[in-house]
């Protein structure tokens, strides 16, 4: 198998941001002219800006006074953000423990600490905390009761067909100005990604933030996460690489045979290994040979999709664009046929906020929302029903 390991390939401000995240070597003087504005807009896009300026920082090259002012200003931001984040993390994880109701961190200030030992340098938008869907309403009434509000009916937490085939939902607080996305899921059941909050649970790891311990997934479900999640997003940012190679740099003892096992027996060996080959391919990720041997032909034109993408600034498209180009992928990604027409089935189909309400079917029935839609959509529009 080839991989792409020459840096030459790449163009100037991307090779930029790679040596800025993980300082791979370049293939050009970096005092050659750079659009440094342009590897600022893709740094923002990455999310990897705290990266780029701690390197640019470290250097000895001579770069625009005002473009380091610029860049400053706005690690200065994403650092004050992080720490508004963090307390609150502690703020409301304090609350569930109080409470005795299970949960998760995911990715966020946590995973920050984690794998850079600084809450600080991994740029963050949000808190995402999985809980058990039994205590889902219980953990809602908390946030509610902390100043939250709901983006979506609140009713729609009690609906079963909503629960069964989404798996998140936001919160946000106008005064603090902090969005939490609670999940009872990692992700929606189109992804077939299923990853079970009890077995999850059972396995946590704890980080301590300013002495607070925090819930968080177990390393080795942690790099199964990620590298689901980075996959299904279609690579968009680094900063999802560049955990996952910080993850698998740290954890040298990591059991990929029982890891990758694991994948399988959920059926998502593929997007797994896809993941680990594209961090290998761009930051030299070590990788046991165990994780090469897994490679099918099919997985490696994926991962020279994937590659492609990247050097096209797939995150920089218009979101209209990027959704098309993620259905393409994902529906690749997806080697089942049934799953794979099923999943374009309820992309294509998905049930709205308004569906679910005006339906509201019980769990077992959660099938027919899809395929319902249509109809409501011909009342709403062609019939010109209230609805």
């Amino acid at each position: 198998m080839n991989h792409l390991n020459s840096m030459s390939t790449f163009a100037h401000h991307d090779q930029v941001l790679l040596w800025a995240t993980q300082k791979r070597p370049l293939s050009f003087p970096i005092t050659d002219h750079i659009e440094w504005q342009r590897s600022l807009e893709l740094a923002h896009a990455h999310a990897v800006i705290p990266q780029l300026h701690q390197a640019l920082k470290q250097t000895d090259i001579e770069i625009s006074a005002i473009f380091m002012t610029q860049l400053a200003s706005l690690q200065r931001g994403i650092a004050l953000e992080n720490m508004k984040l963090t307390a609150e993390l502690i703020h409301i994880t304090k609350e569930l423990d109080s409470n005795k109701l299970p949960y998760l961190s995911i990715k966020g200030p946590a995973l920050s600490q984690t794998l850079y030992q600084d809450i600080t340098t991994r740029q963050i938008c949000d808190l995402d905390i999985l809980v058990d869907e039994k205590e889902l309403k219980a953990v809602a009434d908390i946030l509610l009761d902390q100043g939250y509000q709901t983006v979506l009916p609140y009713k729609l937490l009690e609906n079963d067909g909503f629960r069964a085939l989404d798996n998140d939902f936001t919160f946000l607080h106008h005064h603090k100005k902090i969005m939490i996305e609670l999940h009872w899921k990692l992700f929606p059941s189109r992804h077939h990604m299923p990853l079970d909050f009890k077995r999850l649970y059972q396995e946590r790891a704890h980080v301590t933030l300013q002495k607070h311990p925090i819930k968080v997934l177990s390393n080795e479900d942690n790099l199964l996460y990620l590298s689901l999640h980075a996959s299904k997003h279609l690579f968009e940012q680094l900063k999802w690489l560049c955990d996952i190679d910080r993850l698998i740099r740290d954890n040298k003892e990591m059991d990929f045979f029982a890891l990758y096992s694991k994948a399988h027996s959920l059926q998502v060996q593929e997007p797994f290994i896809l993941a680990l080959q594209m961090s290998k391919t761009l930051y030299n990720t070590p990788l046991p040979t165990l994780i090469d041997t897994k490679m099918t032909p099919r997985t490696e034109l994926l991962l020279k999709k994937s590659l492609q993408y990247f050097t096209n600034d797939f995150t920089t498209l218009d979101e209209g664009s990027k959704k098309r180009l993620r259905l393409l992928f994902l529906q690749e990604l997806n080697g089942d046929k049934q799953n794979r027409f099923l999943a374009l089935f309820i992309y294509l189909f998905k049930p709205s906020s308004v569906d679910y309400i005006y339906y509201d079917f019980p769990k077992d029935l959660t099938f027919l929302y899809p395929f319902l839609r249509p109809i409501r959509l011909f009342k709403k529009y062609l019939l010109r029903e209230k609805i």
